[in-house]
């Protein structure tokens, strides 16, 4: 066998591994039967569309549908706000089915809402689903947290060449930040047979004028921080030194460890946030109250009741961080 017959095989070895890995499960015959639900409403000063996918897995439908339900009600808290005098409040909500197999499913949603000012704002939210469960799996899920600066490598080299530079619409310096080795600067992303392809809303990594951007990373530039099984809990910490119960209890449930991980990246957005503000530093501290109000409310609960203790905490700081509140 040549050296190019070799690297050949080992690549279709590679990618059939991968394909094998994200099934996690026994794998279904047929792909998600989707179906569309829609919401239209018109009234005096404003205008809703919102269509959106049903998969027929109940916890996946309804992830999505409260995801779709959240836009809605922040759409219709607006509407008291508008002057009479300003142009009609639109609110447009679209999807596409980017994979439907019996390996995973991947929905990316389009969400276009003015409600005052110079243009709409546009921004984009991802749902990849593992089936035939439907789990739902993040970036790190798939690359662990330590692969986050390979994507992130990876998207700034092929940002940077199409959009910096004397006739672009972005820098460098915007680049390394709306790319920078940040799992949330990748919540938007779709997972593909054989790619995972970023999705960057305006302004992310370049100005409004330059629409959404896209990158699309090739599994096989990933294959060295792939993770065996992306349905094994994940959480910010290292479980090999997981040691209290509240540990052991999110190493224990994948939802709880994404949760645990997702309220540690979004403490520290809050904290580079801080770092850029004239306002005093708060979130540390408020961060630090947090974990005792969680560990007062769960400690001493047994396994499953500890677990959902531990959810309920931690969506509500979840909620709070990505708010602002």
């Amino acid at each position: 066998m040549s050296a190019d017959q070799s690297l050949r095989h080992r690549m279709t070895q590679l990618l059939l591994a991968v394909a094998c890995m994200l099934a996690g499960a026994a794998l279904v015959s047929a792909d998600a039967a989707t179906t569309e639900k829609t919401i239209g409403e018109r009234g005096a000063g404003y205008d809703i569309r919102f269509a959106y996918p049903q998969i027929g897995v109940p916890s996946a439908d309804a992830a999505m549908q409260d995801f779709v339900q959240a836009r809605l009600d922040s759409f219709k808290r607006a509407l008291p706000m508008r002057d009479p005098r300003e142009p009609p409040y639109d609110a447009q909500l679209t999807y596409t089915v980017a994979r439907n197999d019996e390996t995973a499913v991947s929905i990316l949603f389009m969400y276009s809402v003015y409600t005052g000012g110079a243009h709409p704002n546009f921004a984009q939210t991802s749902f990849n689903f593992l089936m035939p469960d439907a789990v739902r799996v993040f970036l790190p899920d798939l690359v662990g947290n330590g692969g986050i600066k390979r994507v992130s490598d990876l998207a700034i080299a092929d940002l940077i060449p199409r959009l910096a530079g004397p006739n672009g619409m972005s820098d460098a310096s915007w680049i390394r930040t709306g790319a920078g080795p940040y799992a949330d600067n990748f919540d938007t992303f779709e997972l593909l047979p054989d790619q995972i392809v970023l999705d960057f809303d305006p302004y992310a990594v370049a100005a409004y004028a330059a629409g959404p951007q896209e990158v699309r990373i090739p599994l096989a530039q990933l294959q060295d921080v792939l993770r065996a099984d992306p349905r094994a809990p994940l959480p910010s910490f290292d479980c090999a030194d997981a040691r209290s119960a509240v540990e052991l209890a999110i190493c224990s449930d994948m939802t709880l460890a994404q949760l645990d991980r997702r309220t540690a990246e979004a403490f520290n957005m809050r904290l580079r946030f801080e770092a850029l503000s004239s306002q005093p530093p708060v979130v540390r501290a408020q961060q630090r109250a947090w974990l005792g109000v969680r560990d007062a409310a769960c400690n001493g609960r047994p396994d499953v009741a500890l677990v959902t203790c531990l959810q309920q905490q931690y969506a509500l700081r979840l909620n709070a961080l990505q708010n602002f509140n």
